[in-house]
């Protein structure tokens, strides 16, 4: 401890003047010092938290992505086991049944089933149609009928008003999914 007596030596060998200059700049550095501490500690903890706070939105994130899987593989199972139902489903054999069954069928002015975009193992059947002369309580009826079937969706209804008459003309869109067949090759 040879050093800490020499320091002792040295400033008891000072004056009063240079004893008061040399402590104010030993608290200022001591004091800037401190200062800067506690600067990088309040920087930091900010830094963290800011983190945290990216890191608390990408979980969030991750974890809605995971319930919208969770909710597409819950509706694919679900189109699964509605083709498994019904293998032999025709969309225009369903739709003439359905306009029969409304009594409308003598309505139908034109019915095209056409395949439309292929989804991941499926294919998608259209049924393009238009109805004349009916009005909107058989529409009402007619869309009622068709929501009630889990096979088929709804793709587009456009609504037109007869000039001369009450009546409304409605073409309508509707799709149903298909598994997708694949050719057989035979060598």
């Amino acid at each position: 401890m040879k050093w800490l007596d020499n320091v002792q030596n040295y400033l008891n060998n000072l004056d009063a003047k240079s004893f008061r200059n040399y402590a104010i700049a030993f608290f200022a550095a001591f004091l800037l010092i401190f200062a800067y501490l506690i600067y990088n500690f309040y920087s930091n903890i900010h830094s963290l938290k800011n983190k945290i706070n990216v890191l608390n939105r990408k979980r969030r994130d991750v974890k809605e992505l995971l319930q919208q899987y969770e909710l597409v593989q819950k509706q694919k199972k679900q189109v699964e086991e509605i083709l498994n139902k019904e293998k032999d489903f025709k969309i225009k054999q369903f739709f003439d049944a359905t306009l029969t069954k409304l009594g409308i069928i003598q309505n139908k002015k034109s019915a095209d089933d056409s395949l439309g975009e292929s989804l991941e193992g499926y294919t998608e059947r259209k049924l393009d149609a238009t109805i004349e002369n009916i009005n909107t309580k058989q529409l009402a009826e007619l869309l009622e009928e068709l929501e009630r079937t889990d096979r088929i969706y709804l793709k587009e209804v456009d609504i037109e008003k007869d000039k001369t008459s009450p009546a409304i003309t409605v073409h309508i869109v509707i799709a149903t999914l298909e598994p997708k067949i694949e050719p057989i090759i035979t060598e």
